[in-house]
């Protein structure tokens, strides 16, 4: 197993100049498999688990190169989050050119360390404080949602953390990633029609793509991902599952949530 750690979290080095897109992501993936001594390309093709933003970038990762991966597991993934969840003040907060950057930088460090900077700060902007209470009832939280393997956030935070925080806020597959997930569709009807071919004609039933969402998930919408993987992956290459739970489900159902990953492989 190879646990990957994003680059500008942890002790992990932050390249500045560059976005935290799917590239950037991507490529720290291809470096962790390329820095192992075990061989995880060509017939030792790995299983690849993601969980929040993690299960965006694997779904993308998947996409690019679905010949180095056999089975998808995604674990309250984003990627088809609906924008419609997204407050106005979010979209101003890890918005570019509008506030000057140190100060989006101080609230965002504020609002990870759980302080309530918003209203403070932008109390005296036009039309911004009222849309504060509305984000905290029912929009989404990104910084919750961003926060994968954790329960709640770290109390303290570097300032290339904040900074690799917010890029990935910007520019990772959190919304509307919907075209990548139909070029994903397509790669793995081509891989079940040669998997088909390679094993004289018999008929390949399981899925490639396993989802796994809380019932009770406020960031990641069950019901809303559901639906939407149907639409872009189609029926057959995907399985749905859901447990009782938020969004911290591998932590609270960890259990749970490892026997329905063993059964998912185990009927590959």
């Amino acid at each position: 197993m190879v646990p990957l750690d994003l680059w500008g979290r942890g002790y992990s080095d932050n390249p500045k100049e560059l976005p935290h897109d799917t590239r950037l992501f991507c490529s720290a993936m291809l470096l962790a498999l390329a820095s192992s001594e075990l061989c995880w390309t060509g017939s030792s093709r790995f299983a690849l688990v993601g969980y929040s933003l993690g299960g965006g970038i694997a779904a993308e990762f998947m996409s690019f190169f679905p010949y180095l991966v056999s089975r998808l597991i995604l674990i309250a993934p984003s990627g088809l989050v609906r924008t419609k969840h997204v407050s106005k003040f979010s979209k101003l907060l890890y918005s570019n050119g509008v506030l000057p950057e140190p100060l989006l930088e101080q609230i965002v460090k504020k609002r990870l360390k759980g302080q309530p900077s918003v209203v403070v700060a932008l109390k005296e902007t036009p039309n911004m404080t009222t849309e504060t209470p509305t984000e905290q009832d029912t929009s989404i939280n990104h910084e919750r949602l961003l926060f994968d393997g954790n329960v709640g956030p770290p109390s303290e935070f570097a300032a290339s953390d904040v900074v690799a925080f917010m890029s990935s806020i910007r520019h990772g597959p959190i919304h509307s990633q919907q075209p990548r997930w139909r070029v994903l569709r397509e790669k793995l009807n081509v891989q079940k029609k040669a998997n088909q071919q390679q094993k004289q004609g018999a008929n390949i039933e399981s899925a490639y793509v396993l989802i796994i969402c809380g019932d009770d998930d406020p960031f990641v919408i069950r019901d809303e991902i559901f639906e939407d993987a149907r639409e872009v992956l189609g029926l057959k290459n995907i399985e749905l599952r859901s447990c009782s739970a938020g969004h911290e489900l591998p932590m609270t159902n960890s259990t749970e949530v490892v026997e329905m990953i063993k059964t998912f492989l185990c009927a590959a």
